[in-house]
């Protein structure tokens, strides 16, 4: 997905997004649904986003991430 400056990867969707390149995306359509691979034992979504080439954090974006609760 693009927004601007943003580009937002997104992986192990259950099944292709729901748009094509080119598309107009609202900010409340659902893009794709939660899958797993391998040996993982839940559905879940892996998204990184970039800034003008750059990963950043996506806690400055007001999204609601949970913390991970591996074994520190």
């Amino acid at each position: 997905l693009q927004l601007g400056e943003y580009l937002i990867f997104m992986g192990h969707l259950a099944s292709p997004p729901s748009f094509k390149v080119g598309d107009r995306v609202s900010a409340e359509a659902t893009v794709g649904t939660e899958g797993h691979t391998g040996k993982a034992l839940g559905d879940h979504v892996h998204y990184v986003i970039w800034e003008n080439s750059k990963p950043v954090n996506p806690h400055g974006f007001g999204i609601n991430v949970p913390r991970c609760s591996c074994n520190n």
